[in-house]
């Protein structure tokens, strides 16, 4: 007999539904950069080594309308 998996709505789960998990914005980025000390992803160590990149997008968008902070939100929410 095969058991079936039960169904799971993730739609009132923070970050997987319609709703962003709280915490960094998605729709501006800080002026300043955020304190990553004690992150290590790849995304933190290049902001790190260069925080001129940050300076230098944070206010751009894609030609999708996609922000930076949208991008980065994971690494420092993380």
């Amino acid at each position: 007999e095969v058991i079936a998996a039960p169904e799971v709505d993730f739609a009132d789960v923070p970050g997987l539904g319609a709703e962003d998990v709280p915490g960094f914005p998605t729709e501006e980025c800080p002026e300043a950069l955020p304190d990553l000390s004690r992150h290590f992803s790849l995304m933190a160590v290049a902001l790190k080594a260069d925080p001129s990149i940050y300076s230098g997008l944070r206010s751009k968008r894609t030609s999708l309308g996609v922000s930076l902070a949208r991008c980065i939100k994971p690494g420092v929410d993380s």
